[in-house]
């Protein structure tokens, strides 16, 4: 499955519909076509479920990618469009704190 790392959403629009939505940005790995390690941003995203016993979201785009969005590689940066992003797809952001906490255990090392 293709991974970002530190994600974040922001929203956007389809050139030719101008249809309104999100899309996610981050550090790439596993896509078939890029280079692990660029900076991209997805297509507009069409779902976005919550794994949290995987600790983990998934995420489905418009061009048919499915995605892994770790919660200890959220970029903590950008919590409100996070936030947004969520609440439109009705998950849960009650995550965010385990996040959180993942990410400064991590950092401690």
């Amino acid at each position: 499955m293709i991974g970002l790392r530190e994600w974040y959403f922001q929203s956007g629009t389809i050139k030719d519909t101008k249809e309104i939505g999100f899309r996610a940005c981050g550090f790439v790995s596993g896509h078939p076509k890029l280079q692990d390690g660029i900076n991209i941003h997805t297509s507009l995203i069409e779902k976005l479920e919550l794994d949290s016993k995987n600790k983990r979201l998934l995420m489905y785009t418009h061009s048919q990618n499915e995605y892994e969005l770790p919660f200890k590689d959220i970029e903590f940066n950008a919590l409100e469009n996070i936030r947004d992003c969520l609440q439109h797809f009705n998950v849960s952001t009650s995550f965010i704190s385990e996040c959180q906490k993942m990410r400064e255990d991590f950092e401690a090392g």
